[in-house]
């Protein structure tokens, strides 16, 4: 069964939801974000169990990346604008975007897919063709992004709104600016409501 009629994807360690048209809260990262022990720690628990306490790693996971580790490229303007270029490329076309931001070494997006594509589709896409074009800007090669990527489906309204302010004052709160209009590569979009 091919991705797009299969609804769990997985690449061995995270099992992936595609469930349709519902509203994602997506986190992908570069690959020198995180370090790789505790990063195989999370996944291995992750498996073991997943249904325990799942929002607790989460939370865990949201608050290593805001510590800045690895080269942080996407800090720098060139990578982030390809980035958000790549989240704009298909946005009312594939999926309607609801909220997003670029932090130095990892994504958040807020999005539901649209008929006909399935969201690891979606997410592979977006990572594939920015590490493309991040690679080719910055003369490297090799891997970018980190395999995995973490995904909760949006149960309701109220946690709608939760992620939606999570991701727009992200860059606040992990201490880059002091307002989310400060960070030149977050924002949200009007067409992509609830």
């Amino acid at each position: 069964m091919d991705k797009q009629n299969n609804p769990i994807h997985s690449r061995g360690y995270i099992p992936h939801w595609n469930v349709g048209q519902r509203t994602q809260f997506i986190t992908f990262n570069l690959a020198d974000s995180l370090p790789k022990k505790l990063l195989r720690q999370w996944y291995d628990e992750i498996i073991q169990n997943p249904q325990k306490s799942s929002h607790e790693k989460i939370e865990q996971l949201q608050q290593a990346l805001d510590a800045h580790h690895g080269t942080c490229l996407l800090k720098q303007p060139g990578p982030a604008n390809i980035m958000v270029d790549t989240l704009k490329h298909y946005e009312n076309q594939r999926y309607k975007l609801h909220a997003w931001v670029v932090m130095p070494n990892h994504v958040h997006v807020l999005f539901t897919p649209m008929s006909g594509f399935a969201m690891s589709s979606i997410v592979q896409n977006w990572k594939s063709f920015s590490a493309h074009r991040i690679n080719a800007l910055l003369g490297r090669k090799g891997r970018l992004w980190e395999p995995e990527y973490f995904d909760r489906l949006i149960r309701n309204y109220k946690h709608f709104m939760e992620v939606f302010d999570y991701i727009i004052y992200n860059p606040v709160s992990a201490g880059l600016c002091t307002s989310p209009l400060d960070w030149p590569f977050v924002g949200w979009s009007p067409t992509g409501r609830w």
